[in-house]
């Protein structure tokens, strides 16, 4: 096992056992490839109680795609956790009980008196803003109001599930390391042109691969609905791993080595910060330049490779999709952010200049490194080229994720095409790799249906 610290301090209280399974690129073996079956055309269907929707026509909150959860949310911060906390209760229950606590923390007494003293000041180790706050408060009472806020302990005890432990578990990306391949293709490389991304989410998947079975898809957006956030992960966690924009704009989180500046407190998370990136790009008639400058002006003190796709022609890019290479380093002459494309074949190691390949170092801002995962999606990607009609479809491109998915920790996979929002999802579990799963395909009407 393997562990990021947050900072020093938070990493001298949550050495009791907030360790989850990091993957480099020499680790673990890749998936053999093969794929499941045909994606799911399975019907949309309800099993919520009640509905919410504020003063448009009701809806229900919670649906599901086959046996995939969709949450949809609209109203204000507070309103939104809250309504997530009614809805899913019992999932984000059972995530700190069999996850976060049985799973990564243990019986030992000694990690749960440092925990406890830690709960106390979480929220102020962490830089939140005030709709995030809301947000994290309403969770917590719509949980504690519908379902109870007991979390039991290994070996007996309990503690209450409040505002610190959700302000905890989404600073959870910063401390843990995951993996995180992505490759996204676009213009003489599919049909119609239009940009089409895959991407694996390598984690520990916790007992039973149950990150994999539970995970949710989840939309929100104000009363005004200005804005429009989807999120593919886990309830109560309320950052991006996979997310998209109104626009159709999507980003990625990889982990990548640290430059360990050794950050001041308090930091943010960047999972939140990434949030607050994909939604300052939407609406903005440059989405690069908007998603760079809150990046840019972030304060996180971990490694990241963000990979940001969007629809069409790019719009303000020369190409429609960037990694943001980040990290903690001020004096870089990037800054926090260094931003890689297509067009730097120098250091992608491949002369496709429409297509951009992403895995957990960083290329661009620092020498880059040798990565079988990152060479292997180039192999099969020119492979598919030179043995086809020169286009690669979106069945194609999962397989090319595929031949670098871990059988056992890779979380799930998505594919994603922004310009018409087809959005396919191929979870683990079920005694299943995610390579072998059956796809979920998730209607913008169903993510959207005010």
């Amino acid at each position: 096992m393997m562990i990021r610290r947050l900072c020093s301090f938070v990493a001298l209280v949550l050495f009791c056992g907030l360790l989850l399974f990091a993957l480099s690129c020499s680790d673990g073996n890749g998936s053999d490839g093969e794929l499941g079956d045909d994606v799911s055309d399975d019907d949309v269907h309800d099993d919520d109680d009640d509905s919410s929707g504020g003063d448009d026509e009701e809806v229900d909150t919670l649906v599901y795609v086959g046996d995939l959860p969709v949450v949809r949310l609209k109203g204000d911060a507070y309103e939104r956790g809250y309504e997530l906390g009614r809805v899913m209760g019992d999932r984000i229950i059972d995530l700190y009980e069999r996850y976060i606590i049985e799973y990564s923390l243990g019986a030992d007494p000694e990690n749960w008196e440092l925990y406890r003293l830690l709960k106390e000041i979480a929220c102020s180790l962490l830089i939140l803003t005030d709709e995030e706050k809301q947000e994290i408060q309403g969770l917590a009472d719509g949980v504690r109001d519908h379902w109870g806020n007991i979390i039991e302990l290994p070996g007996g005890g309990e503690i209450e599930l409040n505002q610190n432990d959700i302000c905890i578990a989404n600073a959870i990306a910063d401390i843990s390391q995951f993996g995180c391949s992505s490759v996204s293709i676009w213009g003489s490389l599919t049909a119609d042109g239009e940009t089409v991304i895959a991407r694996n989410l390598d984690w520990d998947p916790g007992p039973e691969r149950m990150l994999g079975e539970g995970t949710v898809v989840i939309s929100e957006t104000p009363p005004d609905e200005s804005w429009h956030f989807v999120s593919i992960g886990w309830p109560g966690l309320f950052g991006c791993y996979s997310c998209v924009n109104g626009d159709g704009e999507a980003v990625f989180i990889h982990d990548t080595q640290r430059y360990n500046s050794g950050l001041a407190l308090p930091v943010e998370p960047r999972t939140l910060l990434l949030r607050r990136a994909i939604l300052a790009a939407e609406g903005d008639g440059e989405p690069f330049a908007a998603f760079e400058s809150v990046i840019e002006n972030g304060k996180v003190d971990t490694g990241n490779n963000f990979h940001f796709v969007m629809p069409g022609g790019g719009r303000d890019a020369d190409v429609p999709a960037g990694c943001f290479e980040v990290d903690d380093n001020a004096e870089h002459p990037d800054g926090f952010a260094t931003i890689r494309t297509s067009m730097d074949t120098d250091v992608n190691q491949t002369d496709l200049t429409e297509a951009l390949f992403v895995t957990n170092h960083h290329r661009k801002r620092y020498p880059p490194v040798d990565c079988w995962r990152y060479e292997t999606m180039i192999e099969r990607v020119n492979e598919l080229l030179d043995s086809g009609d020169g286009v690669i479809d979106l069945e194609e491109l999962r397989w090319v994720a595929a031949q670098v998915s871990y059988d056992w920790a890779t979380v799930y996979t998505v594919v994603f095409k922004p310009s018409d929002w087809t959005l396919i999802i191929y979870r683990s579990g079920w005694g299943h790799p995610a390579s072998e799963n059956e796809g979920v395909k998730v209607p913008y009407d169903v993510l959207f249906p005010w």
